[in-house]
């Protein structure tokens, strides 16, 4: 029992770093730059074909474009890069809205089996990275799935199905759109 206990603390410690992180990222990162999430929370920044963009969309497309740049930059980033990520997060939002009318006009949805299924078979890169995800090097499916089971981590799957529920029926409209796209040994050449 205590070393069951044990094995799951280093889920649950490493799950806890990473929202504490992503805290001060998101939280305290965005009022230093002036960017408060108190500022727009429920409110838009515009629509595309309809649909609002909301600051928090935004918000989160942002933050990952800029833990991406700031991994990349250790000496910090310039206001240009800052400003070249502020308009890659808006292109991306904007085309992610895009996506997903094109996707839902064709009817593509993702069932709740299909999300269960995928969910158990394909963790998120970021964790399947974790140690406490591996054995000897390797991802371990197993914890994973354990992990997935663990009741004190609802919260983190929750977040992770909402997301897949929006993305995945993307990736199928854009295996769609390949599987679809013939090209001569002419265009080829």
């Amino acid at each position: 029992m205590m070393q069951q206990l044990r094995e799951s603390t280093k889920v649950i410690m490493v799950l806890v770093s990473i929202a504490f992180v992503g805290l001060m990222v998101f939280e305290w990162g965005m009022v230093l730059s002036g960017r408060s999430s108190q500022q727009g929370t429920g409110t838009s920044l515009g629509s595309v074909d309809g649909t609002e963009i909301s600051v928090d969309d935004y918000q989160r497309q942002y933050q990952i474009l800029y833990e991406q740049a700031s991994a990349r930059a250790p000496e910090g980033l310039s206001r240009e890069q800052l400003e070249q990520i502020e308009q890659q997060a808006w292109d991306d939002v904007v085309d992610l809205t895009l996506l997903r009318h094109e996707a839902e006009k064709r009817g593509i949805r993702v069932t709740d089996s299909e999300l269960v299924e995928f969910i158990k078979f394909n963790p998120p890169p970021e964790v399947a990275a974790m140690p406490a995800f591996q054995t000897e090097g390797q991802f371990d499916l197993a914890k994973y799935q354990q992990a997935l089971a663990d009741p004190a981590l609802e919260q983190t799957w929750v977040e992770y199905e909402r997301q897949l529920r929006s993305t995945l029926p993307i990736q199928e409209l854009q295996e769609q759109v390949i599987a679809g796209t013939i090209v001569t040994e002419a265009e080829a050449s």
